[in-house]
Parts: C-alpha cells; sequence; structure tokens
C-alpha cells in the first residue's frame, strides 16, 4: 500500500483554499438571501439577445447577453447580475434561462443594497446548493489539517 506525502507548506496552502472557499460560498449566498429586506426599484431591460461565442477550434456555443439599467437617488446604475451566489454567472443555465424570458424594453424589478445600491440582483436568493459548498469546503479544510497534525 502507498501513501502520498504532502508538505506541510502545501498542507496548509490547501487548507486556505478549502477555508476560502467556504467564506466566499457562505458570503454570496447571504448576500443573495438577504436581498428579500433590500429596497427595491423599477429597472429596464437595454440589453436581451443571443450571441454565438467561437473558440479558434471552431467550437462554439450560443449565450444570452442580458443587461438593465436601473435609479437610485438619481444615480442611474447598469448590471447584469441575475442572482448572488456561485454557478449564477452568464455561463451559467439559471442565467440564461432568466435572461431569454426578458426582452428588450422590459421592466423589471432590481433589489440593490441599501448602502452600495452598485450592488443589485433581479432575483432576491441565492445559491440553493451552496449549503453544501459551504460543508464541503469546511470538511476540505478539516481533512486537511488533520493530516498535518
Amino acid at each position: 500500500m502507498c501513501c502520498v506525502t504532502i508538505s506541510a507548506d502545501v498542507t496548509l496552502i490547501l487548507a486556505g483554499a478549502g477555508a476560502l472557499l467556504a467564506a466566499a460560498t457562505a458570503y454570496l449566498s447571504w448576500l443573495g438571501y438577504s436581498m428579500a429586506s433590500w429596497p427595491q426599484v423599477r429597472g429596464t431591460v437595454t440589453i436581451s439577445k443571443a450571441e454565438r461565442i467561437s473558440d479558434e477550434a471552431g467550437h462554439s456555443v450560443t449565450l444570452r447577453k442580458l443587461q438593465y439599467t436601473y435609479e437610485v437617488s438619481h444615480q442611474r446604475y447598469v448590471s447584469s447580475r441575475v442572482r448572488f451566489g456561485l454557478g449564477h454567472g452568464r455561463w451559467s443555465q439559471a442565467y440564461q434561462v432568466h435572461a431569454a424570458s426578458l426582452a428588450e424594453g422590459q421592466s423589471v424589478t432590481v433589489w440593490y443594497h441599501p448602502r452600495w445600491p452598485r450592488l443589485c440582483a433581479l432575483q432576491p436568493r441565492g445559491t440553493p446548493g451552496a449549503t453544501v459548498l459551504v460543508v464541503a469546503g469546511v470538511i476540505y479544510g478539516v481533512v486537511i489539517l488533520a493530516q498535518y497534525m
């Protein structure tokens, strides 16, 4: 039976990476779920279109591009965020489905942070699977640290 030995430095780096993943996921989830208490304002979809993206090898994918504007205290903001959380960027299926349901010129409800209005999203919830990622990150960090001790 063979075992792989990891140096103490690498172990601490891996444990830190696990803790960082757990912390980032927890923060993004907290933002998403705390949005329910944030102020709302009406915004307008300014871009909602399909774009074909190709690489050098000729592989391509069609993605929706979404952009909306909103105003808070006479200041205009522009965003494309649908929801907070990991896996909710432009490449995610949830983003694509929501973006496809919106047309240019359509009115949308925008939830924005009361102190930092630039921080906003269209859906007031976090990533449902984020709890799993937080727990996995913590377990990963503990397992790595246990090997160090």
